[in-house]
């Protein structure tokens, strides 16, 4: 199976890949069941052996596993066909692997390890996006449950670092068809979960599952902005909703800081188009003005008031700012080579300049 898997990601099979579609969530399904059991196996018969030491070979139960695993989820039709409650059992088995301290004991545990890092990563970039983050969400609530607080709180670092990278490309999930209103049912269920007392201590502590199920809820209100509530028809709005609670103050903070953005992109526009106004009346000192504005603002582009000028006209500015920089260059240089010494060495005249009429610089680009 694992090599039949291999050739289909290699794509040299003669088989439809919809073949294996159809039964891919029943051999996740069992591949999760069998994984926790292999690596026990393994770890058993290491701990048994009279040298305590792993044999040659012990360890090919575990590789053959994680390998059809891998290539089950590199197939991203195949991946994206395995069903919530399976992804949530494979998941949970993976990351308790990842935590089990007699796995880098295993004949090339560190492979092994490297391996269950690769195939959650897969999972998180070719698994249904959906039910991928409401897979997450229950690892943090229900699904995280583990009598040891220590491993608990393991298994909870390790689940909110899955979200993480998951939350950073929340934009383009959306986009790429995940289910906002599925997403905030599942964010919903997690805050319904803690009773009030828990829900006091957990803020008082600054508990890590519930910021980031708080930081879901807040890029979800940056992207959707008062969209989000679109999303939320099919909750309630009861008394006291923590979700509504949320919601409310992070679209309204989104919302006014969206509109101070488009104030200072406005601002930004207004100022550039003013510099230009400048440059083209003659004034000298324009071109020293739209230096300045390009250090400050690096990531605002002139190139739009450029194109609608002569091709002249743009090498004119080009080699000014060049010429900005380059006197620019030199003032530090001059500076730094000491204190008055510095400033009393005699500079050229044409050094001391800082900005040229439009009519000297238009001279200086025709020579």
């Amino acid at each position: 199976l694992c090599h039949v898997l291999l050739d289909f990601a290699k794509k040299t099979s003669d088989l439809d890949v919809t073949v294996l579609v159809g039964s891919s969530d029943k051999l996740v399904y069992e591949l999760s069941e069998k994984v926790s059991v292999i690596f026990s196996k393994a770890t058993k018969d290491m701990q048994e052996s009279a040298s305590r030491v792993p044999e040659p070979g012990s360890s090919r139960g575990c590789k053959y596993v994680l390998n059809t695993l891998m290539h089950s989820f590199q197939l991203s039709p195949m991946a994206a066909a395995v069903s919530e409650p399976t992804l949530r059992k494979i998941m949970k088995n993976l990351l308790m692997l990842l935590l089990n301290q007699t796995v880098p004991a295993l004949e090339e545990g560190g492979q092994l390890l490297k391996a269950l890092n690769v195939l959650m990563l897969k999972i998180l970039e070719n698994a249904n996006r959906t039910s991928t983050f409401l897979s997450l969400l229950w690892l943090l609530g229900e699904g995280g449950a583990v009598e040891d607080q220590g491993l608990r709180t393991k298994f909870s670092d390790l689940t909110i670092k899955c979200c993480i990278k998951c939350v950073k490309n929340l934009e383009t999930s959306i986009e790429e068809g995940l289910q906002v209103e599925a997403v905030l049912v599942g964010v919903n269920a997690f805050l319904g979960s803690l009773e009030r007392g828990e829900m006091r201590e957990r803020l008082r502590s600054d508990d890590k599952p519930l910021r980031m199920v708080k930081t879901v809820i807040n890029e979800l209100c940056k992207i959707k902005g008062k969209g989000v509530y679109e999303s939320m028809v099919s909750i309630p709005r009861k008394e006291g909703s923590l979700l509504y609670t949320y919601v409310d103050l992070y679209s309204s903070v989104a919302n006014k800081t969206s509109a101070a953005t488009a104030n200072a992109a406005q601002a930004r526009r207004e100022e550039l188009a003013s510099i230009f106004e400048k440059i083209g009346e003659g004034d000298g000192a324009g071109l020293q003005l739209l230096y300045k504005f390009t250090l400050s603002h690096p990531r605002v582009s002139i190139d739009g008031h450029l194109s609608k000028t002569s091709e002249s006209f743009q090498r004119y500015i080009k080699d000014g700012l060049a010429a900005c920089a380059r006197q620019s260059d030199l003032n530090k240089e001059n500076r730094s080579e000491g204190g008055e010494a510095a400033a009393g060495k005699q500079v050229p005249a044409e050094t001391r300049r800082t900005s040229y009429s439009i009519e000297e610089l238009r001279q200086r680009v025709e020579r």
